[in-house]
């Protein structure tokens, strides 16, 4: 079918509009790695440098890689990244799906329960009284059981699972299955895209999460990383206050620049290999049929 000079235009007009799109999203990441990579002569040049024209130095990221902490802060982020998406994704599906439930009595008004954390919450305080007596103080669980479940998420699973064709369930039920049979082999297999989805959201949650740390750890071998690079750049700004000259001002330029590199650059990996679970994911539960 030929096409005409109306939809050739639009053709254009629309991959361009993605072009400078996706342009947009790209400069600041370039951007910001290419100033991590910069010289000192380069740095001193007037005007913005977008990515080094004189060479490349790694001096950030050593002075970056070379904290002692850093290490040990990757290591506790895998397990927090792990362990947390792990539970915040069973117990999200498991209380959905018990929601999504037409006999399970009382489910409207739960599902009203969870809504309402949404717009009310205790605050800092209580927070903090009832971690401390569970004895959570300096360990990472603290980071995890609090914000185990997230509602909106748990909206999201609880509409896909209530779509799910009666039929699947009727036949599992004369075959003699119990419910988290049913559950697991049929509701979780089915719901791998969405599943996927909302365990990405999960994992850089906790993988960026710094604030819980603040509150509840207080021993430095038990902090992630976004804690220790936090901790970095106050370091660095403090060293800075004391000491004058370019190279000083260079380091914490570069610095602040590898730090949001090396804070970027775990998840940016990780994506691509749940994009196709992702496209398909990100609306499912809001869609029926």
């Amino acid at each position: 079918m030929r096409r005409s000079p109306s939809d050739l235009i639009i053709d254009m007009t629309l991959y361009g509009v993605l072009i400078l799109v996706s342009v947009a999203m790209l400069f600041p990441f370039v951007f910001v790695l290419g100033n991590s990579l910069l010289t000192l002569p380069e740095y001193l040049k007037p005007g913005m440098k977008i990515w080094p024209q004189e060479g490349i130095t790694f001096d950030a990221y050593r002075g970056l890689l070379s904290a002692p902490a850093i290490y040990s802060s990757y290591r506790n982020t895998v397990f927090l990244v792990a362990a947390g998406t792990t539970v915040s994704l069973f117990v999200t599906a498991i209380t959905a799906f018990a929601l999504s439930r037409e006999q399970m009595k009382g489910a409207s008004g739960l599902t009203l329960f969870f809504i309402i954390t949404m717009l009310i919450q205790g605050g800092i305080v209580p927070s903090y009284l009832v971690v401390r007596s569970l004895g959570l103080i300096n360990s990472l669980w603290a980071m995890i059981l609090p914000v185990a479940v997230n509602t909106f998420f748990l909206i999201i699973l609880k509409n896909f699972f209530a779509n799910v064709p009666k039929s699947l369930e009727e036949s599992a039920y004369m075959d003699g299955a119990n419910e988290l049979y049913i559950f697991f082999r049929i509701f979780v297999p089915l719901s791998v895209p969405a599943m996927v989805t909302i365990g990405l959201f999960y994992g850089v949650n906790y993988f960026n999460s710094f604030f819980l740390g603040i509150l509840y750890l207080t021993d430095r071998r038990k902090w992630p990383l976004q804690l220790v690079l936090r901790d970095i750049l106050i370091q660095s700004e403090m060293s800075d206050a004391g000491a004058s000259g370019h190279y000083a001002d260079r380091m914490s330029h570069g610095l602040k620049m590898a730090t949001i590199i090396v804070a970027v650059v775990p998840i940016a990996c990780i994506y691509p290999f749940l994009q196709k679970y992702f496209s398909k994911g990100v609306l499912i539960g809001a869609v029926k049929g």
